[in-house]
């Protein structure tokens, strides 16, 4: 009985829907979305990746992987309901993945309209790529046995994992120590390494 109850108090705080989790994910949104800000100069954001991305190979790896991390983040964090509530918005449930594409969505069109605009569509199709994956995970899961936990497969998890480690392996090792031979960006400026 003891044990079953500090599950339920862990899940309280740590759960998707947990206090402290949806803490560290506000905590986390905020510091990016601010570190993203101080690059709202397309010029300066350009020089800034120009002076990491020299290589035509690193950038092919980057072109291809940058945008593959930001989608298995879409897929994580699609599972999370936003502040751990059921929120929706004219029947769509929103997540911290429909925060974080909303989020790139309005930095890229403010820092280049017509380009961001381009870009909104690519951010819009990783988002319901990921979303579906997690609803018709969650929804397999709970056709399944009561042996299903948490009504999911763990699919979208197993996918998140793959795909950040191979994103990073590529990106810092052939891309960067191999190819380009200098210290990623991710060093000198979190928030335009991940804009």
């Amino acid at each position: 009985f003891r044990q079953g109850r500090l599950c339920i108090h862990a899940m309280a705080l740590f759960g998707s829907r947990g206090l402290v989790t949806n803490a560290m994910i506000f905590l986390a949104l905020g510091i990016l979305l601010k570190s993203m800000w101080q690059y709202r100069n397309l010029g300066e954001a350009l020089a800034f990746y120009g002076a990491y991305h020299q290589d035509p190979l690193n950038q092919a790896i980057h072109f291809i992987f940058v945008p593959s991390l930001l989608w298995s983040f879409l897929l994580l964090f699609a599972q999370i309901p936003v502040l751990g509530l059921d929120l929706s918005l004219g029947g769509h449930r929103l997540s911290y993945a429909s925060v974080i594409a909303a989020s790139y969505i309005c930095f890229y069109t403010l820092l280049d309209p017509i380009t961001g605009s381009m870009y909104s569509a690519i951010v819009l199709a990783m988002y319901f790529s990921a979303k579906s994956i997690v609803d018709r995970d969650c929804t397999a899961g709970s056709k399944k046995d009561d042996d299903a936990q948490h009504g999911s497969s763990g699919l979208p998890m197993r996918l998140f994992a793959v795909v950040q480690v191979v994103g990073w392996y590529m990106q810092l090792h052939p891309g960067h120590a191999v190819f380009e031979g200098v210290k990623p960006a991710l060093m000198d400026g979190l928030g335009q390494s991940f804009s």
